[in-house]
């Protein structure tokens, strides 16, 4: 899998706009910066979260490759709500194990 961004540090969060929110919840459990597999092990979900899906969906759209963004994007034709958290998961596995 192809990722655009290798770690992530607080001042990348920053300069992307992350949220507060997410900035401090990373900071809580990260530091500094974290390698994306890390991060991406982090909000997978063991049931699904329709609260963290802006955050994944985020992480995801600021790290694939663009190959890899347009299958992702794909994959959400005609999906309910539910069945996008499960598709993050997916894609974030992918990332996790690469």
């Amino acid at each position: 899998m192809r990722l655009r961004k290798k770690v992530i540090t607080v001042k990348w969060l920053k300069e992307q706009n992350a949220c507060d929110e997410a900035i401090k919840a990373f900071r809580k459990k990260f530091g500094k910066k974290a390698a994306v597999q890390d991060v991406a092990k982090a909000l997978i979900p063991s049931r699904p979260s329709v609260d963290m899906s802006h955050w994944r969906c985020w992480l995801l759209d600021e790290v694939l490759g663009d190959a890899e963004q347009g299958l992702w994007a794909s994959a959400f034709r005609d999906k309910s709500e539910r069945e996008y958290a499960a598709v993050d998961r997916a894609w974030l596995r992918k990332i996790a194990n690469s």
